[in-house]
């Protein structure tokens, strides 16, 4: 789990916008274009299987220059669960 950086958008080099504040899960996935795009909306979904996704927040996904997305599960404010 990890926080969104001020430093995160220097690396997107794109406008900044505001995401709703709290907590969120990031998945990097890297690699040439159509797979990146491909891939982005079943990383959400295995995202959403280890955690509590907000539905009152929306997910974002970025596609940097160098074929890297990064994409953001909102999570709800109580930590995932943890399996034994």
């Amino acid at each position: 789990m990890s926080h969104l950086r001020a430093s995160d958008t220097q690396l997107l080099a794109a406008s900044v916008n505001v995401i709703p504040g709290g907590l969120y899960m990031r998945a990097t996935l890297t690699g040439q274009p159509p797979f990146v795009c491909a891939r982005i909306a079943p990383t959400f979904d295995e995202l959403e299987t280890h955690a509590d996704p907000d539905a009152g927040r929306r997910s974002s996904s970025f596609i940097d220059a160098t074929t890297r997305s990064i994409s953001y599960c909102p999570l709800c404010d109580r930590p995932p669960a943890v399996a034994d």
